[in-house]
């Protein structure tokens, strides 16, 4: 119920046309008249995307409600149909706003089953009884045929897949069906957070398919769910009870869930990626890095990952120095011990999973440093987008370009290792061993 009621209230159509209203304070008790304000009758169509693929099977919901000013003004409330021989309590009474609400949710598993209760040309009559109104009747104005959209909305194309694990620190574009039906339709998508809230929503134009959704507007690794919901209704003014509106809503939604991913740079897993340079055709290039938001590059190392061989030369031109360097794990053969070559000041050794403070040596930081003696024996894949990811963060906030140009070496391909016989190839891996040991003990 208190979905449905959101949906409502995402229409903007004001209190005494649904019956509903933003929460304010409390209701007062004692109003200088009581009165009916509204009456209504509100049909959903509810559909929930899991793929690329538009759902084909939903709920459907059938909910009355009368609004009213004074709680004292009814004690129950009723809506004939089929005459009077069939009745629906409206016995969710609750305070809204300014206003009370007597309501009820009736769903059904299939349209089918909703029309063979509800069929379309039903008189509806909506009856008050006790309280300060006494008993009063008024007949829903003659409710059009039923008008949910022809086509099931959902998210188009592969936008549902690529929403889940999407960076938020980038605009993401949100693609939807159109519909044929009802040219004056109303559309609107959110995002709400399921720990509740709204974070995102946006009334569309009946002909719009698709959307911006900016960037930073979602936090990474966060659950989210959207809805995408066409609406066409009509609101009839002093139709019964004094005086009172009506209105007649066919509400047709899908919903959805997502994760957002981690924001491009913060972890091993998603580093930032080059950009090709001809001015620097040899190296790689990170043009334009955003140092200091939300500490990111200051507290948090900002991840880079070029293609490697057995080292890499880091610069950085333009804003902050390089402060820190990381080398989050260990290569996929076990090599985690490395060389830092730091211009001016020497060597040091730089071990995998353990940050190395280059404010420690030079507390202005270091415009260019190198690291070295990656073991060829990895004979790690230059297609890997992950083979030799490297954290740095930087001496203050700004914007940077980083370069990372490799040290290139010429080692046996894998198919010719095995033609140095297995003397040439243990003796080939036995140096490598003995030189990380000798690194080691020293």
């Amino acid at each position: 119920m208190n979905k449905i009621l959101a949906n409502c209230i995402s229409l903007g159509i004001g209190l005494g046309a649904i019956g509903v209203a933003f929460p304010a304070q409390a209701a007062a008790s004692t109003p200088s008249q009581a009165a009916i304000t509204g009456f209504n009758l509100s049909q959903f169509a509810d559909y929930t995307q899991t793929s690329n693929a538009q759902p084909n099977s939903g709920s459907f919901t059938f909910f009355p409600s009368i609004n009213y000013t004074d709680e004292a003004a009814l004690t129950s409330a009723f809506v004939f149909y089929n005459g009077t021989e069939s009745s629906i309590p409206l016995d969710i009474l609750f305070p809204f706003g300014d206003e009370f609400v007597a309501a009820n949710s009736l769903t059904y598993p299939t349209l089918e089953a909703l029309e063979a209760v509800f069929p379309d040309g039903t008189q509806y009559i909506y009856t008050i009884v006790g309280g300060s109104l006494g008993t009063q009747a008024a007949v829903l104005p003659t409710v059009p045929p039923r008008a949910f959209v022809n086509d099931v909305p959902f998210l188009t194309g592969t936008t549902f897949n690529d929403l889940q694990g999407f960076d938020p620190s980038q605009p993401f574009t949100i693609s939807f069906n159109g519909t044929s039906l009802f040219p004056d339709i109303s559309k609107n998508f959110s995002i709400l957070s399921t720990l509740g809230g709204t974070v995102f929503d946006v009334s569309l134009n009946p002909t719009d398919t698709s959307l911006l959704l900016p960037a930073n507007t979602l936090a990474p690794n966060t659950s989210y769910e959207f809805e995408l919901e066409y609406v066409e209704s009509e609101l009839l003014f002093d139709t019964g009870f004094n005086g009172a509106e009506s209105f007649l809503g066919f509400f047709t939604q899908t919903t959805g869930t997502f994760t957002t991913g981690s924001i491009i740079g913060t972890t091993p897993d998603s580093p930032l990626f080059p950009t090709p340079d001809p001015n620097n055709p040899d190296g790689f290039t990170f043009p334009g890095v955003p140092v200091g938001d939300n500490g990111l590059g200051i507290i948090d190392p900002i991840f880079f990952d070029p293609i490697v061989s057995v080292g890499c030369d880091y610069a950085v031109t333009g804003g902050p120095l390089f402060a820190s360097v990381l080398i989050p794990n260990a290569l996929p053969q076990g090599d985690s011990n490395f060389i830092l070559e730091l211009p001016g000041f020497g060597n040091y050794p730089l071990v995998a999973g353990t940050t190395f403070n280059l404010l420690g040596v030079n507390p202005l930081g270091f415009s260019d440093f190198r690291i070295s003696d990656i073991d060829p024996a990895e004979m790690l894949d230059p297609t890997n987008p992950t083979a030799f990811v490297t954290g740095l963060t930087f001496t203050a906030p700004g914007t940077v370009t980083v370069t990372q140009n490799p040290i290139t070496v010429s080692v046996p391909e894998p198919s010719n290792l095995l033609g140095l016989g297995l003397l040439g190839f243990g003796a080939f891996f036995t140096g490598k061993l003995n030189k990380k040991q000798a690194k080691k003990d020293s």
